[in-house]
């Protein structure tokens, strides 16, 4: 999706704050994540939850999606990914 709606004004992270292990996040697992999943976007390291905090993240922060629109108002958050949902929800917003 990103690749797909980046010209049109989306801006999308993938942040890491720990590893399976559930030890933090390092740049070396960061890079190994973006390589093993063909990531393009970018890939933040966020080892002390600090954005998750910010955001206001409810309930376990692994494999959480959320979609916030300029200003950081918070539209949507799942636990895992319904990309046909976020397609959706991104689509309505870059229209306005």
């Amino acid at each position: 999706m990103y690749q797909k709606y980046k010209d049109q004004g989306l801006e999308m992270y993938f942040i890491i704050h720990q590893t399976p292990q559930f030890k933090p996040a390092t740049l070396a697992y960061c890079n190994q994540v973006r390589t093993a999943n063909g990531l393009t976007m970018p890939v933040l390291i966020d080892p002390d939850a600090t954005i998750a905090q910010i955001l206001d993240v409810s309930g376990p922060v692994v494999d959480t999606s959320l979609l916030l629109e300029h200003g950081a108002r918070k539209l949507f958050q799942q636990q895992g990914a319904d990309e046909a949902v976020i397609e959706a929800l991104i689509v309505s917003e870059l229209k306005q």
